[in-house]
Formats: structure tokens, sequence, C-alpha cells
């Protein structure tokens, strides 16, 4: 039985035949077959340059442009990152430093770190600016008790490192 020419995964079948008796199987879409004018020719199963790892150089270009279009957009991404990170610094700073703050001074003294405060703040803000994305750094800005409890997580979590360094 010959392969279906005009089939394709995501339509089905498209040849103009009423009913089309052939065999519907995946095409070999590997770059290397189809350049070589092999397309609609074989099947995955059938590819000679399986075995010569063609599939997987294939699939490993994918991953790579994949990768080169999301490192593009953090690039992007980066100006607005830094302008949010500037807000950030001074609320965070204010929040570490202001004497009305004991609950901060409190988590301080509980799971003390060995920075001074202005280079603890920004230790904090490089932690959200590498962790969160532009929304939810957005929401950090405007939302008081959300950055209050982010900032505790990151305390505490310099503080575990800072545990594990010393030991």
């Amino acid at each position: 039985m010959r392969i279906c020419k005009f089939f394709n995964s995501e339509k089905g079948c498209r040849s103009t035949e009423e009913k089309c008796g052939h065999s519907h199987v995946l095409y070999c879409t590997n770059e290397i077959c189809v350049k070589a004018e092999k397309q609609h020719t074989h099947t995955h199963a059938t590819c000679g340059q399986k075995g010569g790892g063609a599939h997987e150089a294939f699939i490993a270009k994918k991953k790579e442009a994949a990768m080169a279009e999301k490192a593009k957009k953090r690039e992007a991404e980066a100006p607005a990152k830094n302008a949010i990170g500037e807000v950030l610094y001074t609320q965070v700073l204010s929040n570490l430093t202001d004497n009305d703050n004991a609950g901060y001074k409190q988590v301080l003294t509980d799971f003390p770190v060995e920075f001074p405060v202005d280079k603890l703040a920004g230790k904090i803000v490089g932690m959200f600016l590498e962790g969160l994305n532009i929304e939810e750094l957005n929401e950090l800005t405007t939302m008081a008790t959300e950055l209050n409890e982010r900032m505790v997580e990151a305390v505490n979590l310099l503080h575990e490192v800072s545990k594990k360094q010393a030991e």
C-alpha cells in the first residue's frame, strides 16, 4: 500500500479524492531529508538518516533557536527590569532601615545575615530581578504586603545559605 502524500498530522488527509485509500503515517520532516528533495517520500520509521544522528541534530538546532529567542526576550526586558529594580531598591532599603519597621528588625534578629543594610537590600532586589518576571516585579512595587512577604523569604534564604557556608 502506498503512503498518502496529502496526510498532515494536524489537519488529517487533504486529498481531493473523496476517499483516500493510502496509508496515513507521519512523514520525515528532517531538515536534511527535506533539503535533499526527499520530502513526502519516506516516514520517520523508514528514514535512512535516522541512524546517522540527523534527527537529533535537527532537534538540537530547534532547541538552540528556542534558547536564543528566550535570551533575546530577556535582553529586551532588561531596561524595564532595571528601572523596576531601582524603585524596588529604595522600597526595600526603607523597609530595612525605617524605625517603625520593628517586624523586619525581628526578622533580621531571627535570621541574621552578614551584610550591611544597603548590601542586603541590593541582594534582595537582585534575587527578585533574577527570579520574577516583569508583571510580578510590578506587583511588588505596588503591593506592600507582597513585597514584605517576599523580603522575609529572601532574608530567610540568605540566612540558610550563610549557615551552610559556615559549616
